[in-house]
């Protein structure tokens, strides 16, 4: 026997000697097992409530909040006149945008839900810190909505 069970033995019986739990019931004593009569609590509801979504144009994580107070201090959005010199899009004319400025990135954050209202694919050219940009629409990993960045092929060399 090992000294736990040897405790636990002590203990019971030293409770049994000093009147402790192990007196039988009083006669006519309700058992655990014998129903009281008594008031009846209420029903619980079987499906809690649902929670509630924030307000419209409140963030609902954090990260939304970061990103739409970040949207916030970005230069208005504003439509600009592409000139006719440039070449067609997609093509040899044009290059990605790597490295990428914290400019085009600005912009392509504050163009992502512009493009993707018009679906994927959808693109928009615009100068952009000094170069003209192709920003386009793309499918991300997951289903993410995404936005690629081109700048003209010979912006590129020249920068």
């Amino acid at each position: 026997m090992g000294a736990v069970e040897l405790a636990v033995i002590l203990f019971l019986i030293s409770r049994a000697l000093s009147g402790g739990a192990l007196k039988p019931l009083a006669p006519g004593a309700p058992t655990p097992s014998v129903p009281q009569v008594g008031p009846v609590p209420a029903p619980t509801p079987a499906h809690p409530p649902a929670a509630t979504a924030p307000p419209p144009g409140t963030p609902a994580t954090p990260q939304q909040a970061r990103q739409a107070t970040h949207a916030a201090t970005l230069p208005a959005a504003f439509p600009q006149a592409t000139p006719a010199g440039l070449p067609p899009f997609p093509g040899p004319g044009w290059r990605p945008f790597v490295p990428t400025p914290a400019a085009v990135v600005a912009r392509a954050s504050q163009l992502l839900p512009v493009l993707w209202a018009r679906g994927a694919g959808a693109r928009q050219i615009e100068q952009t810190a000094g170069q003209w940009a192709s920003y386009v629409a793309v499918p991300g990993p997951n289903g993410r909505h995404d936005v690629n960045v081109w700048k003209l092929a010979q912006q590129q060399a020249n920068a």
